[in-house]
């Protein structure tokens, strides 16, 4: 993962050139290969005329850069005025649903979870292995989200954990400079609540994010331990990890936790934006794909993008490196499901038109993440300064996966719960740490069986 991140950020500062050349495909096949036919000088109505019509489905879960999309898709409309694309509506376990009605949307996004891998196994999802935009990706990344043979998509970008800060808030509490250890975090923590602010909130209604906090603590011990982060994600996904076994993880999670902010259980990212915006809490935990929105948010209360900070979360031991969790965010995936040359050869147009970098960018700028296709030039790339900083640091900083690549829907749900129950001092890290390290020995043996 940080050498394929390392040579992604390479390619981006040298402005790789380069675009993608377009093919035709007849889209009947599960794997498919090609681009799609590009403008052939012809108008709209002769366009329209030689084409049958086609509505194409786009789902994207918890979108957060919907007027990107409207404008993209907008794009894609006039250029291939036969066919029509429908952003759809996020719905709550919508993919639940797909698999039992088999009702797949033509271009989705999703991680390769346990869902994800039914999906495969249904037929549901295209093998994109063979498409332009994957000849644009390290073989790293298209690895990672492939099961039994089929590259279930693209990922949309490179995701890492980052704290970031009010410096304002933090100024008036008496640092001027962000917290570089545990014991530092702890003593701003203590300092910003003398002053009457919350010191910390996350989206506990998003698992990614409620999971994040107990995995970046939790990395500083298990992933020194395990020395490596796929020694680390083997351990998680036989279910031999040992929470249980880091005591001083389980001791700073308590601690920690002491300093959420009320009522952040039931957060999601964009209820963190907003509470980032109201100016009552100093700091907040979340994934560098939510930073358009959160840094925004600060620069707006403080009216200075001065007093925006970020770095990696800082729960490692003084003198020792900061450790974050990364993973390539959820895959652009294109439905498997055959409904007709028409339809497939459109969807596929659609498929490789949203990476064309030209039209990409919408969404990177859009949303501040950085992409891991390599024919982006470097002025198509725009991400906030705070995360623009830390760009050289992320691909040697010490790493294990984020919690999604590895969990099962079972240990998600109660694992999160569970964490949930300390962020609102219901209950004790303690008392989290043994239900995750029972479910997880239950869930991974159940899943053998």
């Amino acid at each position: 993962m940080k050498k394929a991140l390392a040579l992604l950020l390479t390619i981006c500062m040298l402005g790789a050139l380069g675009g993608c050349s377009k093919q035709s495909d007849n889209g009947n096949e599960k794997s498919v290969e090609g681009n799609a036919e590009g403008n052939t000088g012809e108008t709209t109505e002769e366009k329209q005329e030689e084409h049958e019509e086609v509505t194409l489905y786009v789902y994207m879960q918890d979108i957060d850069a919907i007027d990107a999309w409207n404008e993209l898709l907008a794009n894609f409309m006039e250029e291939y005025p036969w066919i029509t694309c429908e952003l759809m509506d996020s719905q709550e376990k919508y993919y639940t649903t797909v698999l039992a009605t088999g009702d797949m949307p033509d271009i989705a996004n999703l991680s390769l979870s346990s869902e994800a891998r039914a999906m495969v196994d249904a037929g549901l999802i295209a093998d994109t292995s063979k498409t332009e935009v994957c000849q644009h990706v390290s073989q790293d990344y298209l690895d990672s989200v492939t099961y039994e043979g089929v590259c279930i998509g693209v990922p949309q970008g490179v995701a890492f954990s980052v704290m970031f800060y009010n410096m304002k808030i933090l100024q008036e509490a008496g640092w001027d400079k962000v917290p570089s250890n545990r014991d530092e975090f702890l003593q701003c923590c203590k300092d910003v609540k003398a002053k009457g602010y919350d010191a910390l909130t996350l989206a506990g209604d998003k698992t990614t994010c409620c999971w994040m906090l107990w995995e970046c603590i939790l990395a500083t011990e298990a992933g020194a331990a395990y020395g490596s982060t796929s020694a680390f994600d083997e351990a998680f996904k036989d279910g031999t990890l040992e929470f249980a076994g880091y005591p001083e993880a389980t001791r700073l999670l308590d601690e920690v936790s002491a300093y959420i902010m009320p009522g952040t259980t039931a957060y999601t990212e964009d209820d963190v934006a907003s509470a980032m915006a109201s100016g009552n809490v100093a700091m907040c935990i979340a994934g560098n794909w939510s930073a358009g929105n959160i840094c925004g948010a600060i620069e707006t209360v403080t009216g200075d993008a001065a007093y925006v900070g970020a770095s990696l979360p800082p729960f490692q031991k003084e003198g020792e490196a900061s450790w974050t969790t990364v993973a390539p965010e959820s895959s652009l995936v294109m439905s498997g499901v055959d409904q007709g040359e028409a339809h497939n050869e459109a969807r596929l147009q659609l498929y490789e038109y949203i990476w064309e970098p030209e039209n990409y960018k919408l969404l990177q700028n859009a949303r501040g993440i950085v992409p891991v296709i390599d024919n982006m030039t470097s002025d198509q790339i725009v991400l906030d300064a705070a995360i623009a900083a830390l760009v050289d640091e992320v691909p040697s900083a010490p790493s294990i996966s984020m919690g999604f690549n590895c969990w099962t829907a079972e240990f998600r749900s109660i694992a999160c719960t569970a964490l949930n129950d300390v962020y609102a001092g219901n209950s004790t890290a303690e008392a989290a740490v043994n239900t995750m390290q029972t479910t997880l020995q239950q869930s991974y043996l159940n899943m053998e069986e």
